[in-house]
């Protein structure tokens, strides 16, 4: 049996019935960048260990993230009161791990490797922030946070290895990518959402015109006219109109077929009419208009 990304997505996103789709995918996703995130956070420690065997970082604080990572990751599953606030407390710890690498950074003076670790961590991290992000303003702000804590670093840092210009630069542009990318992503999934959307509505209501035909064929001559009135009511509701109508044409004064008269000597009257609340009727007032006074209501042809 095999199974695809989506499949191991579905199994992170919570089953709450309170929780809307769109927020349980989100504490999926936040879900997988904290696994992500805490086997990240490890890795960093093993490879700047072996590069830097004398530099200061503290095997046990990496842990301490990884653990707070993860155990934010399995009381999600526990507490619904935590389900609820899970994005939040995701995006916080985010925010005080990237201070933490600054402080790291500034530690070793900037070593080559704890620079890059700062830059990497910036942007894995705001990957992660803006996987679930219905907007660029989450990951403009943790990436402008990171950029403030890594200048202060840079301030406290009297001789730094790596220049300042080299750290914050890369900052910047991986946050401009970043936000790019993300802006591309949210302008298809709103024009997917959007698609969708009238599919939705047109599935929706050619059903409903199913549903009034069917009405309409069984309908007695005796209740066909309330039947009309409310298959109108029915159809004018879904498009939110304030008025929809039937109009009979009249014949024409040479009592043939109307479309086949001339335009302006063929009138149309209102037969059945619906109104929104609030909204008065005007079917006395279209009874007998020639067609030459509402043409584009009358396009026989």
């Amino acid at each position: 049996m095999t199974y695809s990304l989506a499949d191991a997505f579905a199994l992170l996103r919570p089953e709450d019935e309170i929780l809307s789709q769109r927020r349980r995918s989100r504490i999926g996703m936040y879900r997988f960048g904290a696994l992500l995130g805490a086997a990240l956070i490890l890795l960093f420690g093993i490879v700047q260990r072996r590069a830097n065997p004398a530099g200061f970082d503290p095997i046990g604080t990496r842990l301490a993230a990884a653990g707070v990572l993860a155990g934010l990751f399995l009381m999600s599953y526990i507490s619904s009161w935590l389900r609820r606030r899970y994005v939040a407390s995701t995006w916080a710890f985010f925010h005080l791990y990237t201070g933490w690498v600054a402080l790291l950074a500034a530690e070793n003076h900037f070593d080559g490797d704890y620079a890059v670790e700062l830059v990497f961590a910036q942007a894995a991290l705001g990957i992660s922030v803006g996987l679930g992000a219905r907007s660029t303003r989450p990951v403009l702000w943790f990436f402008g946070t990171g950029t403030l804590l890594a200048a202060g670093a840079l301030f406290y840092t009297s001789d730094p290895e790596v220049s300042p210009l080299v750290v914050i630069g890369g900052i910047v542009v991986v946050a401009l990518i970043e936000s790019a990318a993300l802006e591309g992503r949210l302008a298809v999934e709103n024009d997917l959402s959007r698609q969708r959307e009238k599919l939705e509505q047109s599935t929706e209501l050619n059903q409903k015109i199913a549903e009034i035909s069917a009405e309409l064929v069984d309908a007695s001559s005796g209740r066909l006219d309330r039947k009309i009135e409310k298959a109108l009511g029915t159809v004018g509701s879904f498009v939110e109109a304030d008025r929809s109508y039937v109009f009979l044409y009249g014949q024409n004064p040479e009592g043939g077929n109307p479309e086949e008269g001339p335009l302006e000597e063929t009138s149309v009257s209102n037969t059945h009419e619906w109104c929104a609340g609030g909204v008065s009727s005007q079917k006395e007032n279209l009874q007998s208009i020639p067609c030459s006074q509402v043409r584009q209501g009358c396009k026989l042809s």
